[in-house]
């Protein structure tokens, strides 16, 4: 299957986001440092541990550099030659650009990738990308690039170059004339990474892949489609050379051939440094082999055999087409190979190609699960045949069959239509007889209860709908006689209604309507999160139409053309036909033109309008940039229109216009003003590249939006925000005027600043100076043993330490996770082996206080202290308590998304955790004592969770229970 359809699929499939709980496991150690390491960096040649940011520079590269500079641009600025009366065939505007350091130095031989997307908004547009909208080049010996032909809003850029870390800049607009100018991308110093794949032998391992992930959340395996290449193939010695990493946290997934994956996790704080002596040891592959029974020879190849882990993270999205799998030979037998031996597999005959389901992380079962581990061992699978659901559609009047209708089966997304043996859709059935048939229980897309729907829509027929069909494995159903009620057709003649002529090519639409709030659409297409159920067709040359009705059901008819006011009208037609005579008369337009107090034009709001007797707003249009927003095929009357209101912002008043056939006017809508905040930020005197700076309401009262983080991530966020230039600059715009507060944050620093200001004016300065605080510390528990792979958080004093918003989904345990220590540098923000930690980058002045976690220890906090203005503070020891934790599993027949609430018996802590059916999760730092675990599990999102079972167990301290639910 296409896999930007399966991308597109994922979003109207998954609900929310997993988070990925990645448990120290494994076997890592440091191997001997390399004697000399070579890493291509402009031509320099690293040798052991080198400052690749250092500032020391040559006398003569300055003039050197000047020369190439000049022939440089004017080599960029040349206009090619053409031959006299050649045709000039325009390609897009000349994109024209610099790729820097954080000094503001050219990057040679960067890459640079330029893309927009296909949509500039929402998660789509977060996930699909058409490769026909994107241009790769790489820079010259000074930085600089050309590109060419991609205008437009929203674009965005990757940046790579040996010893900086990967750039990803998003939402940049830009100018569609045909020279120009990119702002510099500014690249910051990375981290440059040796090391070595081994057995667990110490013998190379040849081949192996090795991918740089994001060490805090899943990806969904988004990059195994759009960007399957690895970051770095290990060669014959089993070495590797990882170019571009990020300064902090990190993590590498390594896929060796016939071996389980392993992802090794470390944090290196100190900026462009070449670290040697990694040491990734994988262990080596099992596998389950066996036979299948029970299924036709010639449909083996509709099947696979799939093992799917029963502790750690689901396989979902790109991590779909990553399940191990087991194909069927000419005897039914397979063999699935490179599992974890340490792993408990379920085991099962699935369809060869699941589609959106599998994507979704669905598994369709079709045969009982086995569980076991892989230890070269034989299985044997029972196919298991599916269910099938008959009914037979009549008339409700007189019983006679109905052989003219279409029918589709399934539940939200997951839709089957009944097709023809060549795939088509069937329309005719004898004796009005219709089937569905190889239905199964594993079918049930996760969020669902189990009740399926059937709907059947036949012409001049009420649609049917029943929502309430449970599937059971090999049980047949027999809904019997399915009685359609007759409806009535609407009949319609468009007339110009100055000369009476017929309209042809006009579109008529007949809409159902959902006058019940908050009832959910029993249409297909409400159910697949789309339109409402619609009707369309067009009028032919003597201007008539017909469309079959929606029964006794309210719907809207819209008659559209171009040049033409809309009709629209309500209609219950019931049994009955209507006819229905219409005369168009020529469009109304109204422009919108959005200003401020200030008579500043506000580009990009959004505009309503109310349409005459309309109680709702009817459309909403975005300004332009000048503010202007067209409101077409306007009917004759009253038409209401206002600027819409923001999160905080107050009402705006309507402002009325008078249309009759044919008007041309303007109507000028006064909205709050807006100004922008303009500033600098530094640090230790210096300017701060690739800051992150959000502004928001002093009252917190913002509008929610999605903001990317990485290439595939993002998350909600509130306000406004940008990142610092090269020289430390930022600017935000379209603010309205009020009280806000500015929030500054850095990759490389351990808490955010935070500053006022009062934006009463178009333009308002703000500079963030930061200073150079860190506390360097280690982290032990009562016996004084030190801690590794504790998280180490400075917050403020009233304040708590924010959660990762992918943190409230999943708890899923992955054993293939081995949290390495910092290697060749200080420790960071994770306490390495001896459990010491460093913190770089916390506020002075200012009251803070350290928050520690850990999953086999309780949550422990520090007294308040107060640096001073570039204090490191040294020596801190934090002692924490053992806490206990609890392992957790659901087995059975159905499936699903489930919820378990861990609440201790005095009601003093409440935790939680979401699992997916055959994956393993946790509850970890439980306080010692007795606890209540309830098993809940949702149909809807706006559905209280039902409470399945409820267990009462006793943690202790220093201790992992396991606790087994059963769904049957």
């Amino acid at each position: 299957m296409n896999a930007r359809i399966l991308l597109v699929g994922l979003i109207l499939l998954l609900a929310g986001a997993l988070a990925l709980i990645l448990l120290p496991d494994g076997t890592a150690r440091v191997g001997v440092t390399d004697t000399e390491a070579r890493s291509e960096n402009g031509g320099l040649s690293v040798l052991g541990d080198v400052d690749l940011a250092s500032n020391d520079r040559a006398p003569d590269i300055e003039v050197a550099e000047e020369a190439e500079r000049a022939a440089a641009r004017r080599a960029v600025d040349a206009s090619p030659t053409r031959a006299k009366g050649e045709l000039e065939i325009p390609t897009g505007p000349v994109m024209k650009g610099r790729v820097v350091d954080q000094r503001g130095r050219g990057v040679p031989n960067a890459e640079v990738e330029m893309r927009v997307p296909l949509r500039d908004q929402g998660l789509i547009g977060l996930l699909v990308e058409d490769a026909l909208t994107r241009q790769e080049t790489t820079t010259d010996g000074l930085g600089y690039f050309e590109l060419i032909g991609l205008p437009g809003k929203g674009v965005e850029f990757d940046v790579g170059a040996d010893g900086y870390a990967k750039l990803e800049a998003f939402g940049m607009d830009l100018p569609t004339d045909f020279t120009s100018p990119i702002p510099d991308l500014t690249v910051a110093a990375g981290v440059i990474l040796h090391g070595t794949v081994v057995d667990l032998g110490g013998s190379a391992l040849e081949g192996a892949e090795l991918y740089v992930v994001d060490p805090d959340r899943p990806d969904f395996g988004m990059r195994m489609l759009t960007n399957p290449e690895p970051d770095a193939v290990s060669d014959a010695e089993g070495r590797f050379e990882l170019p571009r990493v990020k300064v902090g946290k990190w993590a590498v997934e390594v896929r060796a051939f016939e071996r389980p994956q392993r992802t090794f996790r470390g944090e290196t704080l100190d900026t462009g440094r070449v670290l040697h002596g990694l040491w990734f040891e994988i262990p080596p592959g099992g596998s389950i082999a066996g036979s299948v029974k029970g299924l036709d020879p010639d449909r083996y190849p509709e099947f696979k055999v799939e093992a799917t882990p029963t502790e750690g993270r689901p396989f979902f999205g790109g991590r779909a087409l990553e399940r191990p799998r087991g194909e069927l030979d000419s005897e039914g037998r397979f063999e699935i190979r490179g599992l974890d031996r340490e792993v408990e597999y379920e085991v099962k005959i699935a369809p060869a190609d699941s589609g959106l389901m599998a994507f979704a992380g669905m598994t369709w079962t079709r045969s009982e699960t086995v569980t076991i581990k892989p230890l070269d061992v034989e299985v044997e699978l029972q196919y298991k045949p599916g269910a099938e659901l008959r009914f037979q559609v009549v008339d409700a009047t007189d019983t006679t069959p109905i052989e003219l209708f279409t029918a589709r089966f399934g539940q939200q997304a997951n839709v089957r239509t009944m097709t023809t043996p060549n795939g088509e859709v069937r329309t005719e059935h004898r004796d009005g007889r219709g089937a569905f048939t190889d239905l199964y229980e594993s079918d049930a897309v996760f969020w669902s209860d189990g009740e399926w729907r059937l709907e059947i829509d036949a012409p001049g027929y009420e649609a049917f709908t029943r929502a309430d069909i449970k599937i059971r494995d090999g049980v047949d159903i027999d809904l019997g006689e399915i009685a359609l009620m007759p409806t009535g057709r609407i009949n319609v003649v468009v007339k110009d209604a100055s000369d009476g002529d017929p309209i042809n090519s006009a579109i008529v639409r007949l809409t159902k309507l959902n006058e019940d709030e908050g009832e959910e659409s029993t249409s297909w297409r409400g159910m697949e999160m789309l339109a409402a159920p619609q009707k369309k067709t067009k009028t032919g040359s003597d201007g008539r139409a017909s469309l079959d009705g929606f029964g006794s059901e309210p719907a809207e008819l819209v008659i559209s053309r171009t040049r033409y006011a809309d009709f629209v009208q309500r209609v219950v037609l019931g049994a009955e036909d209507l006819d229905l005579e219409v005369l168009l008369s020529e469009e109304g337009q109204i422009t919108a033109i959005a200003l401020d107090v200030n008579n500043n034009e506000l580009g990009g709001v959004r505009i309503e309008h109310k349409a005459p007797g309309d109680d709702e707003v009817r459309t909403r249009l975005k300004a332009s940039d000048r503010g202007r927003a067209r409101f077409k095929g306007l009917v004759p009357g009253e038409h209401q229109f206002r600027i819409e209101p923001r999160n905080g912002e107050a009402e705006t008043a309507w402002q009325t216009a008078m249309v009759g056939p044919g008007t041309r006017a303007d109507v000028v809508l006064l909205g709050p003003a807006r100004g922008r905040v303009v500033g600098r930020v530094t640090e230790g005197g210096q300017p701060l590249a690739n800051a992150n700076v959000s502004i928001g309401r002093a009252d917190g009262n913002d509008e929610q939006r999605w903001q990317r983080s990485g290439r595939r991530g993002g998350r909600m966020v509130s306000g406004s925000s940008t990142t610092t230039g090269a020289d430390g600059r930022f600017t935000v715009d379209d603010l309205e005027y009020g009280e806000y507060v500015v929030r500054v944050a850095h990759d490389e620093r351990a808490m955010e600043e935070t500053k006022s200001v009062t934006l009463d004016r178009a333009e308002v300065g703000v500079d963030v100076a930061l200073s150079i605080c860190g506390i360097e510390g280690v982290v032990v528990d009562t016996s004084g043993d030190p801690i590794l792979g504790a998280e180490v958080v400075a917050v403020a004093q009233d304040g708590e330490r924010t959660e990762d918003p992918w943190g409230s989904w999943g708890n899923f345990d992955d054993p293939s996770v081995v949290q390495l220590e910092a290697v060749g540098s200080a420790p960071g923000r994770r306490t390495n082996a001896t459990g010491a930690f460093k913190l770089r980058g916390l506020q002075s002045g200012a009251p803070i206080k350290l928050v520690v976690t850990h999953p086999n220890a309780l949550r422990a906090e520090t007294e308040v202290f107060v640096l001073a203005p570039d204090e490191l503070r040294t020596g801190m020891r934090i002692v924490v308590e053992p806490a206990g934790s609890i392992g957790l599993s659901v087995k059975g027949a159905n499936t699903g998304f489930y919820q378990i609430t861990a609440t201790k018996a005095d009601g003093s802590a409440v935790q939680q955790a979401y699992l997916w059916r055959g994956n393993g999760g946790s509850l970890d730092a439980l306080e010692p004592g007795d606890w209540k675990l309830e098993l809940k599990k949702g149909t809807r999102g706006d559905v209280e969770p039902v409470v399945l079972q409820v267990r009462e167990v006793e943690v202790l301290p220093g201790q992992r229970l396991e606790v087994e639910f059963v769904d049957a």
